[in-house]
């Protein structure tokens, strides 16, 4: 007898390309988002709230960037039916003007990459989720697992 698996949606850890962490909770959906801002308030974490989720603006201390060229990490808490979904994007400092002489800057996904690229923004990024994500687990019950997500910040 043949049995077939189902693709692997989510990993207990950490795997290059992954670009989402997801955590269960037992907790309603309300309860939820409160627990995650409770958490995020106690880490003195700014929070804005939008329509669909939480959102946060960190910047990236890394030796590599001055401070007036820091990185900024724009991360997106989710919850939906018993899954707490944490994404994120990198902005770096802008670095000159574009066609409406505004400054412009580059947008980058966080996303997991090997050790070999330590120092990169996306590994930077998700880093900093994924040390988020452990901080929040307790506090949601629940149990981390990162995947692949085509488009992380929707």
């Amino acid at each position: 007898m043949l049995l077939l698996w189902p693709a692997v949606k989510a990993q207990p850890v950490a795997f290059e390309g992954a670009n989402t962490i997801v955590i269960t909770t037992d907790l309603a959906d309300k309860e939820a988002y409160l627990t995650i801002s409770q958490v995020l308030t106690e880490q003195n974490m700014p929070i804005e709230v939008a329509s669909t989720c939480l959102r946060i603006r960190v910047p990236l201390k890394s030796v590599q960037y001055s401070t007036s060229a820091e990185p900024i990490l724009i991360g997106q808490l989710s919850v939906h039916a018993g899954l707490v979904k944490l994404t994120g994007i990198v902005q770096e400092a802008p670095s000159g003007r574009n066609n409406t002489g505004l400054a412009s800057s580059k947008v980058i996904p966080a996303s997991y990459q090997k050790e070999r690229s330590k120092s990169t923004l996306p590994r930077l990024g998700f880093l900093y989720l994924s040390d988020l994500a452990k901080k929040l687990h307790p506090a949601l019950h629940g149990v981390i697992s990162y995947k692949v997500q085509p488009e992380p910040m929707d």
